[in-house]
């Protein structure tokens, strides 16, 4: 249940910034809102403005005083005259900082900045908005043994019990599900006063949207879900689905190398699937010895464990450019040169390769992850990750949402090759709804918008602007598996005629 009447933080100050400064013919719904609740440029990027909003910690409970604040951030529109309200982007995780990624604003179309204001927010237990982390006790658990089914329990036990101990705010975690978020973003939308917005969600953020979008349709002008999840699923299908999804964005990977001379010229038979195989196999018998060069000149033997090359796979296959670098690392170890792959793997896990010191990234939290994730679906310790069921600090619901059939114009972008959100999602998901297109890029990314695509990227820019939309219910863009492969360096020594050569292969 909504409730009314809670107050805005920090107060009525005036900025005398760009805010404050706007003249009163200027004056939009949302300048006013920010002047009149002492927006600050933000942090992470100056040219936003960053306000925070005060609200209830349990919006089911009417009875409870209890709160949390939420930071939005926001690019006010440039030409206030010809304002058509809020473009709210959700980004994904769940555990992604919105805030840390205003940076996306960089690639909209310049015709955007004028009539929108640009909007980003920190999820409540997301970075500003009261962020829980517990990046070390993360780190311990990726790293822990799973080498058969009891160790894998034992490790989720012992990481949700050490993560859980480890937040400084235990008492939001039963109420950072995705329901409960929402309703955070409905109270932002009614304080500046809009009918109407329009949002766009990537991954997670797509779950989020389509919450929001299902309780609150009258007030979405138009829907943009980019990677697709699907709320009908339960917990334990759609990840299955996505390991499946994995695997055939690796598989992909190789039959392009395959068929591109240049990838498969530095493979042994030039198959890239036969070497990955090996590889997978030595590391699952035992770590491989690896001698590394510190940057001080030092050398030390490090190991590659089957966790690091698990963790340098997983991030390659979200992108183009990710996988034909993975390709690269895999060319290198065919060759017995295992360093670019030890050093992915150490970065994958927010590792320093020359220090191995945990450094985490501040846009993300595994911490704030499993806090959403477990409040938003039921688990069984049979699953191969099965931190959930030991994770006591949630309220996961007893059945799965309706499907969402909201007559809200979406636009639903998928990838054939994206390995996280499963193509069958989006597909599901648009023959549900009424007043859907998909725009399906062949080979891609996981999240496509924003990514220099211009097939998705025109038609979102359109949507926007004008509520154009495809002229078919289904279309098809152009896309790639892997990014031009760049080769090996020659190994014959006599091809260096520089001792300091960088050969990429270093600490």
């Amino acid at each position: 249940m909504r409730r009314t009447g809670w107050v805005l933080a920090a107060g009525a100050l005036l900025l005398a910034g760009s805010v404050g400064a706007i003249h009163a013919q200027d004056e939009t719904p949302m300048t006013r809102f920010l002047a009149e609740n002492g927006a600050v440029p933000c942090e992470e990027d100056e040219r936003f403005q960053c306000v925070t909003l005060t609200v209830p910690l349990d919006h089911s409970d009417p009875a409870s005083s209890e709160t949390v604040d939420v930071v939005f951030g926001v690019l006010p529109a440039s030409d206030p005259a010809n304002r058509r309200g809020m473009y709210v982007t959700v980004v994904g995780g769940p555990g992604g900082s919105g805030l840390h990624s205003v940076w996306y604003s960089d690639y909209f179309d310049p015709d955007l900045f004028g009539p929108f204001d640009i909007v980003f927010f920190d999820q409540r237990g997301m970075g500003r908005s009261q962020g829980v982390r517990c990046d070390q006790e993360a780190l311990t658990y990726y790293l822990a043994d799973d080498s058969d089914q009891e160790a894998i329990i034992e490790a989720a036990q012992q990481f949700a019990t050490d993560c859980m101990a480890a937040i400084n705010r235990p008492d939001l975690l039963p109420f950072l599900g995705t329901v409960q978020a929402a309703e955070d973003l409905e109270m932002f939308r009614a304080a500046v006063g809009d009918e109407q917005f329009w949002l766009y969600g990537e991954s997670y953020g797509t779950q989020f949207a389509q919450t929001y979008a299902a309780a609150y349709p009258q007030h979405v002008a138009g829907l943009i879900l980019d990677g697709v999840v699907d709320l009908t699923r339960e917990g334990p299908d759609y990840y299955a689905e996505q390991d499946a999804a994995f695997e055939n964005a690796l598989q992909l990977s190789f039959e392009a190398c395959a068929a591109d001379p240049v990838c498969a010229g530095d493979f042994p038979g030039g198959d890239p699937r036969a070497v990955y195989d090996a590889l997978w196999a030595q590391v699952s018998a035992g770590p491989i010895e690896v001698e590394v060069t510190l940057p001080d000149g030092t050398t030390e033997t490090r190991q590659l464990t089957r966790r690091m090359v698990d963790a340098a796979r997983t991030e390659s296959m979200y992108t183009e450019y990710g996988r034909s670098g993975f390709l690269r690392e895999l060319a290198a170890a065919a060759q017995g040169e295992y360093l670019p792959l030890l050093r992915h793997g150490y970065t994958a896990l927010f590792v320093n390769p020359a220090t191995q010191e945990l450094e985490p990234d501040p846009g993300w939290s595994d911490g704030a992850y499993y806090a959403v994730d477990c409040s938003d679906y039921v688990y069984s310790l049979e699953q191969s990750d099965p931190v959930c069921p030991f994770w006591t600090l949630a309220r996961p619901p007893q059945e799965r949402p309706a499907p969402f059939t909201a007559p809200v114009p979406t636009l639903i972008l998928n990838a054939t090759a994206d390995p996280a959100t499963p193509i069958q999602n989006g597909i599901d998901v648009a023959s549900r709804l009424p007043n859907a297109w998909s725009l399906t890029t062949q080979g891609g990314p996981h999240v496509v918008y924003g990514r220099g695509q211009t097939c998705p990227d025109d038609q979102v820019t359109a949507f926007l602007l004008t509520g154009e939309t495809p002229d078919a219910r289904e279309s098809i863009c152009d896309g790639v598996v892997i990014d031009v492969y760049e080769p090996l360096a020659e190994a014959d020594p006599a091809w260096f005629t520089d001792i300091l050569y960088d050969t990429g292969y270093s600490l």
